[in-house]
């Protein structure tokens, strides 16, 4: 049975058997027969996939400090 998730104002389908989020009931439906009888998901039905619930945070590179300089042996 396809779970019907809703947040922030968005509702998704979540397959039960692999996890994949889906904006539309049908799709979802048609990932879950197909994950029900070959043991894994379709890469064509998986295709079709929403995140809706993914946050993108820009990250800024670290800034590598110069390593010290080494003395010179004598």
């Amino acid at each position: 049975m396809v779970n019907e998730v809703e947040k922030r104002g968005l509702t998704v389908y979540v397959c039960e058997l692999c996890g994949s989020t889906y904006g539309d009931l049908e799709t979802a439906e048609c990932c879950e027969r197909y994950c029900y009888s070959h043991g894994h998901s379709s890469r064509d039905i998986t295709q079709r996939t929403v995140k809706p619930f993914v946050r993108f945070i820009r990250v800024e590179p670290r800034r590598r400090e110069p390593a010290p300089k080494r003395s010179e042996p004598r």
